[in-house]
């Protein structure tokens, strides 16, 4: 029989987990979605996973399926779940979290002990760093796939999500998404644990809270057009100065979140690209 899998066991995997990273001057951890790292972060959780016992199976993109097997399995399962690809020098509990309180809570209980089955997925790709579209894993297992967009999107060495999934082995084809998908019927409900990525509950001093709302965030890519000229040649009023006009954009974005944040709506400009990025143009 399988030794009970502790809080000291829990301790131990988050620390273990937490080596596969890219070390990076900002510190955290860097594991973005299919590079070899977060292929190396699947492969040591399935193969301790399998080892305690549960039923592990991915799909054709890589989704991580580990099931306790319930007495009734013609039932939809009980899932919870998150992600353990991150973003640049991000923190050790977002969406690790998630997984590793999954992990606990399903090997608290022996086969067929409950009636349903209980199934921890870990989603790829939940992060928007290296394709730009976010909770890829989980929109693709509900059917939430954009092949146009998602194509012309590319990461910092040129790959589209499909052609990079192929290149770590996982079926990007129609056919792969297809069979990725799952019925509605297979999940009765879904939980899913998560640290907070701000700092209202501390705050207030307190230790969890309860989701009551749903972040839908738009994401848009803006070009700003100008004319580079010599930086101290060219006279002021003969200046078309792209970066000057994007820095009004970014107050004016900064001023109408700032107006609605009293329904719970932010905004912010994360990503800036400067051409030709030189001091005297």
């Amino acid at each position: 029989m399988t030794q009970a899998f502790t809080a000291d066991n829990l301790f131990s995997l988050f620390e273990e987990l937490k080596a596969f990273s890219k070390e990076t001057p900002q510190g955290g951890i860097t594991r973005l979605a299919y590079t070899d790292l977060d292929e190396q972060a699947h492969k040591f959780l399935m193969d301790k996973l399998t080892a305690r016992g549960l039923i592990i199976r991915q799909d054709k993109i890589g989704n991580v399926y580990a099931t306790l097997p319930g007495s009734d399995s013609s039932l939809g399962a009980i899932a919870t779940g998150s992600h353990v690809d991150t973003v640049p020098s991000g923190g050790a509990f977002d969406g690790a979290a998630g997984v590793l309180a999954g992990i606990y809570a399903l090997l608290q209980f022996a086969p067929k002990q409950l009636k349903r089955d209980l199934t921890l997925i870990i989603f790829r790709a939940e992060e928007s760093s290296r394709f730009g579209f976010s909770c890829i894993g989980s929109k693709v297992i509900t059917g939430k796939v954009n092949r146009d967009k998602w194509s012309n999107n590319r990461d910092s060495q040129g790959l589209n999500f499909f052609e990079a999934i192929e290149k770590v082995g996982y079926d990007g084809s129609d056919a792969g998404i297809a069979a990725s998908k799952i019925t509605k019927e297979a999940i009765s409900s879904f939980i899913e644990v998560h640290i907070e990525q701000g700092k209202c509950l501390e705050s207030i001093g307190k230790r969890i809270g309860v989701v009551t709302g749903i972040a839908a965030p738009t994401r848009f890519k803006v070009e700003v057009a100008g004319h580079a000229d010599h930086s101290g040649a060219t006279p002021m009023n003969q200046r078309h100065d792209a970066l000057v006009a994007a820095s009004d954009v970014i107050k004016d974005i900064h001023l109408a979140a700032c107006h609605e944040s009293c329904h719970g709506t932010v905004g912010t400009v994360g990503k800036l690209d400067v051409y030709p990025n030189s001091m005297n143009v």
